[in-house]
């Protein structure tokens, strides 16, 4: 404990331990003789962007602990004054992207690829002092830009193209009943001149069982070859919806729910008990859960 204590008086404080860090980077910074930062991008230390922590503190000042305010008050942290504006307006959406896509040049340019991992924070500035260096979270940008390929314009996926960011996956893994009869199976796309595997040779504890891959395989010839599935759904959608809906008039069943040729009844009733006849004992002897298993009476259990 006074090993943790000669460390840092406050190493284990109540408040968060993201602001003691920042506090302790601050401290040390000021200790060194350097100056504190007032807006975005003038202080960054470690990653940690101080100069917004900083006006954060000031702007927040009355959230704060008495201690937090002391500690603060040490360093040369102040409140900010009455009617002061807060540091830095609000950046643009083509402002944040331009200097998370300088991010991406300047990592490209370093290593050669654009495989950043998630975690990753590229400093990007002139690299003189302090000033003019800004802290980008780019794998975390590079992971949500991927996920929102499709709603990207042609000119950003252009400039992505530019660094080799793929923007279309080289390799799809998934495991569907690629027939559409609920027969499981495991398939591997990917792009033909990534295809180095002989047939058989890819494989794996669950590729699926022979009644998966003949109906899969008949599935793909028949409505996948030529592209008359993508160009006919309307047509079968509604075929679809009709027969379910008539489906749903003879048995008193809510209308059917669905979207492109993906359709289902709505069962929101309970299950119902019900008596039936049975060969042995006559009629109304033993009760049955539509669709489950029969709750047979002491005599047809005999």
């Amino acid at each position: 404990m006074q090993a943790l204590a000669d460390l840092d008086p406050g190493w284990c404080p109540v408040w968060d331990i993201s602001w003691q860090r920042s506090y302790r980077l601050t401290l040390a910074h000021v200790k060194a003789g350097g100056a504190l930062g007032a807006g975005p991008g003038e202080l960054i230390i470690q990653g940690e962007d101080l100069g917004v922590w900083v006006a954060g503190q000031r702007m927040g000042w009355e959230r704060l602990m008495p201690a937090q305010q002391y500690l603060l008050e040490s360093v040369g942290v102040e409140p900010a004054a009455e009617g002061e504006p807060a540091a830095g307006a609000p950046r643009s959406q083509d402002a944040r992207w331009a200097g998370n896509l300088a991010a991406a040049r300047q990592f490209h340019a370093r290593e050669g690829h654009l495989i950043v991992p998630r975690q990753h924070v590229e400093i990007t500035g002139d690299g003189d002092g302090d000033s003019g260096q800004a802290a980008v979270k780019l794998g975390a940008w590079l992971d949500n830009t991927r996920r929102r390929a499709a709603k990207l314009s042609p000119q950003r996926r252009a400039e992505l193209d530019a660094l080799g960011m793929r923007i279309v996956p080289d390799i799809v893994c998934l495991s569907k009943s690629t027939s559409g009869y609920g027969t499981p199976m495991a398939l591997t796309s990917m792009r033909p001149e990534h295809d180095m595997w002989k047939p058989g040779e890819h494989n794996g504890t669950f590729r699926g069982y022979n009644p998966a891959f003949v109906t899969a395989a008949r599935a793909l010839e028949l409505f996948w070859s030529d592209g008359s599935l993508e160009a006919g759904p309307p047509s079968s959608a509604s075929a679809r919806a009709a027969a379910l809906a008539e489906t749903a008039r003879r048995h008193g069943l809510p209308a059917p729910r669905g979207r492109g040729l993906a359709w289902g009844l709505p069962f929101d009733r309970p299950a119902r008990l019900v008596k039936y006849a049975t060969p042995r004992t006559g009629p109304a002897c033993c009760w049955r859960r539509p669709g489950l298993r029969t709750r047979w009476c002491s005599s047809c259990r005999r």
